[in-house]
């Protein structure tokens, strides 16, 4: 399960820096829309990276906003998952 976790982050990061590329290269690039619906299925921590590492959306008030929101919801029903668990288990 962590690895699939760790292949989505790396995916949704190399998703933003395809972008940038393609970007540079004046070829048709991925919509927003369709970045901005990576991070919401479980890709902000690798979306965020990755307007981080290729200074990429960084100036859109879209991505300011929503990639960090949704990280910090998604780390919070993780957290939320988690707690429910350790109840259940009564670890």
């Amino acid at each position: 399960m962590r690895e699939t976790g760790l292949w989505l982050c790396l995916l949704y990061f190399l998703a933003f820096g395809r972008d940038k590329a393609l970007a540079r290269q004046g070829r048709f690039r991925i919509p927003e829309a369709r970045l901005l619906l990576y991070a919401a299925l479980g890709g902000s921590a690798g979306a965020w990276l990755g307007m981080r590492r290729f200074h990429h959306k960084t100036k859109k008030w879209r991505f300011q906003i929503a990639i960090p929101a949704l990280f910090l919801t998604q780390v919070g029903i993780i957290i939320y998952i988690i707690a429910v668990l350790t109840l259940k288990v009564g670890v």
